[in-house]
């Protein structure tokens, strides 16, 4: 996001905006590939904690772990985790936004960046409206497009907001309903919220990752992820690591 609104290098040490080639979503299928074991559209049913590790119970069976890193904020987890009384006061304060994300076609409309619509930004008045846009791909019409609020039919209003911007809405192929940005109130920032819940980083096994403790941006997420194993799962002695000791990147990668 950080390189898509600054287009200088002092925030990310390079110039201009960026995206990934073939879809962001290769970024995650490149990290997943060298991982001993990923599952995907695996329902959690339980997480059972105990003194020797922990047991995460899905409807593909059992796993064995030292530890559990959560990646979603606690809020959305807490069914299936056998929480302790500080979890559960933590989890009852956190809130988020109502969001969407639609996928669509849409000729004559500005191309080549993200935008915004300012007049949609400032008032609630204008909520389940379109917000912002991002054209990624050079020759396409597929643009994101980006909503707040719970209108009865974000289509619609997303229809004529991009008429307004002369362009026409040609057809939708996806849209998803997030809670967006989960955060703690201003008075429980200020009660130490945020304290207490990286008070329980480690505790019974558990780690938090994800929005909440760190912001939601993905070069966010990453550096906090990042920083949360340099710090409390250091390699082994002896160990080699990738980034120090693997192979250089080809041109392919670093265009990547």
């Amino acid at each position: 996001m950080t390189g898509l609104l600054d287009p200088g290098p002092e925030l990310l040490s390079h110039p201009g905006d960026f995206t990934v080639v073939g879809g962001f979503a290769t970024l995650w299928e490149r990290v997943a590939a060298e991982l001993k074991d990923v599952r995907c559209g695996v329902r959690v049913t339980a997480v059972r904690r105990r003194a020797g590790g922990v047991r995460v119970h899905t409807d593909s069976g059992p796993v064995e772990a030292d530890d559990v890193v959560l990646a979603v904020a606690p809020d959305r987890f807490l069914p299936a985790l056998d929480a302790t009384d500080e979890e559960r006061d933590l989890t009852a304060r956190i809130r988020s936004n109502a969001y969407h994300t639609t996928l669509a076609a849409a000729s004559g409309l500005p191309e080549d960046g993200f935008y915004f619509l300012a007049a949609h930004t400032t008032s609630r008045a204008t909520a389940g409206h379109c917000v912002s846009y991002h054209h990624r791909y050079p020759g396409s019409q597929v643009r994101t497009f980006y909503s707040y609020g719970r209108p009865d039919d974000v289509t619609a209003l997303l229809r004529e907001d991009v008429t307004a911007l002369g362009g026409h809405l040609e057809e939708v192929r996806l849209r998803r309903e997030w809670a967006f940005m989960p955060h703690f109130g201003s008075a429980d920032l200020a009660d130490g919220a945020l304290d207490r819940l990286d008070a329980l980083q480690g505790r019974d096994h558990t780690w938090f990752v994800g929005g909440l403790p760190a912001f939601e941006l993905v070069e966010c997420t990453v550096a906090h992820a990042q920083d949360l194993a340099r710090r409390h799962f250091p390699p082994a002695p002896g160990t080699l690591t990738r980034r120090a000791h693997g192979p250089a990147l080809n041109e392919e990668e670093r265009q990547t």
